[in-house]
């Protein structure tokens, strides 16, 4: 993904991020992405989201706060994708 502008991690200028795959730790670590209220309402977690970019793109948390909003949405949207069923399952 390609940021809109640069941020710095591990002391280099960084201009796009890679994502890989996450894994049961990034879960343990972060909690998952989202809450359920007591209406049953699913609400993504921010909080979670960050640590799950941080984790997946392999860059730390003071780089994800210099995200801008824009490409913090945009990171947010990868890796919300990786927890989106993209096939319907089978019914038979």
């Amino acid at each position: 993904m390609k940021l809109s502008k640069p941020i710095e991690a591990h002391g280099q200028t960084v201009t796009e991020l890679t994502f890989r795959e996450p894994n049961g730790g990034d879960l343990a670590r972060n909690g998952f992405i989202y809450k359920v209220e007591s209406t049953g309402n699913k609400v993504i977690d921010t909080r979670a989201i960050a640590g799950m970019i941080s984790d997946m793109a392999s860059i730390p948390p003071s780089s994800v706060a210099q995200m801008s909003v824009i490409d913090f949405s945009r990171a947010m949207g990868e890796v919300v994708g990786f927890f989106t069923d993209a096939e319907t399952p089978s019914t038979s």
